[in-house]
């Protein structure tokens, strides 16, 4: 399962949803082709036109953001414009564990007066 969400501005506003499940089987499924190619699939169906596709957000795996055939490289292909961002929440979380460690190091000499605080 691939999940395709869109946003998309209708009456000044930005809507959000679920635009297909882009559902592979088969062998060869979990190719960055065939995963693109319901993807693909899934846009004309619903008359979306790739120039208006600005960001493409995914997991940080190489089928996704590889750079020979993945999604960013195929998508990249219809739209040179395209903005492609890792997972969000990958960021977030490294982001989080590394300021935690920077947090630990700062403060680790204050520890002792810190207990019962908070």
């Amino acid at each position: 399962m691939n999940p395709l969400t869109v946003q998309s501005h209708v009456e000044d506003k930005v809507r959000s949803r679920l635009l297909d499940m882009c559902t592979t089987k088969g062998v060869g499924a979990g190719t960055a082709d065939v995963i693109f190619a319901e993807i693909d699939r899934a846009l004309t169906e619903a008359g979306a036109q790739w120039e208006n596709c600005v960001g493409l957000s995914v997991d940080n795996t190489a089928v996704n953001l590889g750079v020979r055939r993945s999604l960013k490289a195929h998508c990249e292909k219809k739209n040179t414009e395209i903005y492609t961002l890792g997972c969000p929440c990958h960021i977030f979380h490294n982001t989080a564990q590394y300021a935690e460690k920077k947090f630990s190091q700062v403060f680790y000499p204050y520890k002792p007066y810190m207990r019962g605080s908070a």
